[in-house]
């Protein structure tokens, strides 16, 4: 049972925000809320041998946070937020090979419509959706 919860939460979360990424450009600040607390409830009552893994998980979310200073936020920082949310229920490795997917994808998808004359350089592109590729490629 516990490891069902860690894995349908986040897929959860990253739905609702992919959802709201594609419509409004925008993270929903209360549902990173609500889905650390839940996690931090679930670690203090549950499973406290995952309290280190789960900080060391919130690594990957703080270097897109930093990313998103230095480049004036060309990287949101609702995603970077969104990184670090996932980070504290998968862990560290896990988080980073999400993002390593997402990344690859984005860049792919970006590509492809830039040769395709569909965007330029200064669209921008909702990066949640392409969490949700690379936390379902962690797991095949």
């Amino acid at each position: 049972m516990k490891n069902q919860i860690v894995y349908i939460l986040p897929g959860i979360f990253l739905l609702i925000n992919a959802w709201y990424d594609i419509r409004k450009r925008k993270i929903l600040l209360h549902s990173i809320w609500i889905f650390t607390v839940l996690w931090i409830l679930f670690l203090m009552f549950v499973d406290k041998e995952k309290i280190w893994q789960a900080f060391g998980g919130i690594l990957p979310g703080m270097f897109l946070l930093t990313s998103a200073y230095a480049t004036r936020q060309a990287i949101g920082y609702g995603d970077g937020l969104a990184v670090c949310v996932c980070g504290l229920y998968l862990g560290m490795g896990q988080t980073f090979a999400m993002l390593f997917y997402a990344l690859l994808f984005c860049s792919v998808v970006s590509a492809v419509m830039l040769v395709c004359k569909k965007r330029t350089y200064k669209t921008g592109v909702p990066f949640v959706p392409y969490l949700i590729a690379g936390y379902l490629c962690t797991f095949l």
